[in-house]
């Protein structure tokens, strides 16, 4: 008897963590982790109000997700594919942005942090309004060279 409740233990203990329908519940997901002014992760953290802003920029026209976004404490960043050469995208930006009320910054600027965690070794301009700093990041596409890359990125400070 004494081996038949050592033996119905374990087992008693797997249904236990069954979910009622015989499999083992899934592991919580985590909440991405958030800041007062972001969060940290892979893709935007909704209702943040770095997302807020990206999302409220100018697109560049037939402008392509190739990656839905990334978040550091400190910035946010949608990346895209552009059918067509760099110089067209970036005149879109320094004719937009300045009329989205974004002032041009010369030299061009972004922070340490987002140097760190974005491709920043390509053609960039920034932009300044309030206490954020948009930077758009244009480069040749290695994989189809009649294509461009353009990255997005804001950032608190300047």
């Amino acid at each position: 008897m004494r081996y038949a409740i050592i033996l119905l233990l374990p087992l008693l203990a797997l249904l236990a963590a069954c979910n009622g329908d015989g499999e083992a519940p899934s592991a919580p997901t985590p909440a991405p982790t958030q800041s007062p002014k972001g969060g940290t992760g892979i893709g935007l953290v909704p209702g943040s109000e770095l997302t807020e802003v990206l999302e409220s920029l100018p697109l560049y026209e037939g402008a392509e997700v190739r990656h839905p976004g990334a978040t550091t404490e400190s910035a946010v960043m949608s990346a895209y594919v552009v059918k067509g050469a760099q110089e067209p995208v970036l005149q879109f930006y320094r004719k937009a942005l300045p009329a989205a009320g974004w002032e041009a910054e010369e030299p061009a600027s972004l922070s340490q942090d987002s140097r760190q965690h974005f491709a920043v070794n390509n053609s960039m301009i920034s932009f300044l309004k309030d206490d954020l700093r948009a930077a758009i990041l244009v480069w040749p596409n290695e994989k189809n060279p009649s294509d461009t890359l353009l990255d997005v990125i804001v950032e608190w400070g300047k």
